[in-house]
């Protein structure tokens, strides 16, 4: 405080006794006091200073392969070398990046007259191969220099715009309860297989509550439409999902407490996730299940190009697995606005009221509906009816490994022998002959007559799905 106060005189004369008046003037220092500035922009000289501490949550790991990197611009002096990746001890390091490799000559070189572009410090330099007129390597190429650089042919000509380092992204897409995860499970015992299941799932995974909290439990996308925290969640899958660890379940399980404020909550899931998807892919082939991303697919395709198979199931053994669940209203389905643009105008609308099994075929129904005429438009994906492939299940699978480059072996065959076995529930095991015509016994006559009712309309509606259905194992 800057203000003056009057104060006494004190001496050895009796108390209270007032010798003389004066003041006492507030005390100025022109010196600061344990005054440290700290210099960071000096690291690695031999001068003594105050060392700031890193900033912990922006760490940046510089991997492998980016030791022969240039520095990156506006970003000096911030680069945290990982023991385990370069074998150095882990520390600030000096601004200087570790000399770039020499140019090598490649198989493929320039055209005469073009100047080839800077490689960037890379090891070597090649021309661009389309892959149908790539050699195949024999084992030699890396050590001669001679390995040629191939380029990627999209199946999509939209051009999806991932390039994750993984041999193969799978995604199986469905219905619920139409065979997805008996038929993802199959699969997902071919070696090098990473196996993420519905990580879009609200139930399942709890980031799936922050990446669809603006779309919905079943989000409806088209290409190209923006979509930030959903394209991370999927990021995250086609990279094998969540890291394992303990660290990593901690965090997922403390930053979606409902304790947490909700703005915090989300941010703290975020950021969690985005760490997540950071990290190179787990596995040699990424092999991801959805049930409630029918509507996304092919925003999800344009993305991320993945292989997408696609799992159906004759509507009158889908009708008694949901009554089981307890799914017996149309409501959900009636509000969605895809659903909407494609029926309202036609014989199917309105829905039936209430619940029954009718309602529940008409929900049934419009779904499956929308999955066939989507899937139909990409003559590259691969449709499964589900009632098909537990008439010969080996056959089936074998053809389905070809397909996607997958490694047939006696783990596949000793899984699918194990499900062919009674089952209840979500277990997927069940005598698979018995599946096509399941639903003579779980329906009673009535139910069959109003679900076959609702069918017809829907073959009328739907000439794609009607012919699915009429040639199904189920009817015929």
């Amino acid at each position: 405080m800057n203000e003056t106060w009057g104060a006494v005189d004190e001496d050895e004369h009796s108390v209270g006794l007032l010798v003389q008046r004066s003041f006492v003037m507030p005390l100025r220092l022109s010196v600061q006091t344990l005054r440290v500035q700290a210099r960071v922009d000096r690291i690695g000289a031999l001068v003594p200073r105050m060392r700031a501490l890193p900033h912990l949550d922006e760490t940046d790991v510089v991997f492998a392969p980016a030791l022969g990197a240039r520095t990156v611009a506006c970003r000096p002096c911030r680069r945290f070398v990982e023991e385990e990746q370069l074998g150095e001890p882990t520390g600030f390091h000096q601004r200087m990046a570790t000399p770039a490799f020499e140019l090598e000559p490649a198989r493929h070189p320039p055209r005469s007259g073009e100047r080839p572009a800077d490689a960037g410090g890379c090891g070597l330099a090649a021309a661009p191969v389309p892959l149908h007129q790539a050699e195949p390597p024999n084992g030699n190429e890396f050590a001669e220099g001679r390995l040629p650089v191939l380029q990627r042919h999209d199946r999509n000509p939209s051009g999806a715009r991932y390039h994750a380092p993984t041999r193969s992204r799978i995604l199986v897409a469905g219905l619920p309860r139409s065979g997805t995860t008996w038929l993802a499970k199959i699969l997902a015992e071919a070696p090098g297989v990473r196996y993420v299941n519905e990580p879009d799932n609200r139930e399942i995974d709890p980031f799936a509550w922050v990446a669809t909290m603006d779309l919905g439990t079943r989000p409806a996308l088209t290409p190209g439409e923006r979509a930030p925290d959903y394209r991370l969640l999927w990021d995250l899958a086609f990279r094998g999902g969540w890291p394992d660890g303990r660290r990593t379940d901690f965090l997922r399980r403390a930053t979606s407490s409902s304790h947490l404020p909700r703005p915090l909550r989300v941010r703290s899931m975020r950021n969690v996730a985005k760490r997540a998807a950071r990290r190179p892919p787990q596995g040699e082939h990424q092999l991801v299940k959805s049930v409630v991303a029918a509507l996304a697919l092919e925003w999800i395709a344009r993305e991320f190009d993945p292989e997408i198979v696609v799992v159906w199931r004759h509507p009158l053994n889908l009708v008694p697995a949901w009554i089981d669940q307890g799914w017996l209203y149309a409501d959900k389905q009636q509000a969605t606005p895809a659903v909407r643009a494609r029926f309202e105008h036609t014989s199917a609308w309105p829905p039936p009221s209430g619940p029954g099994p009718q309602a529940v075929a008409w929900a049934a129904c419009v779904e499956s509906v929308l999955l066939h005429e989507t899937a139909a438009k990409h003559s590259d994906w691969i449709v499964i009816s589900h009632e098909n492939q537990c008439i010969n299940p080996t056959t089936g699978f074998r053809a389905l490994y070809d397909r996607l480059d997958l490694d047939w072996s006696d783990r596949v065959v000793r899984a699918l022998t194990a499900s062919n076995a009674p089952g209840t529930g979500f277990d997927t095991n069940r005598p698979a002959s018995d599946e096509p015509k399941r639903w003579r016994s779980r329906l009673s006559p009535a139910e069959q007559h109003d679900i076959g009712e609702v069918l017809r309309v829907f073959e009328d509606v739907s000439p794609v799905s009607a012919e699915l259905w009429r040639a199904s194992p189920a009817v015929v």
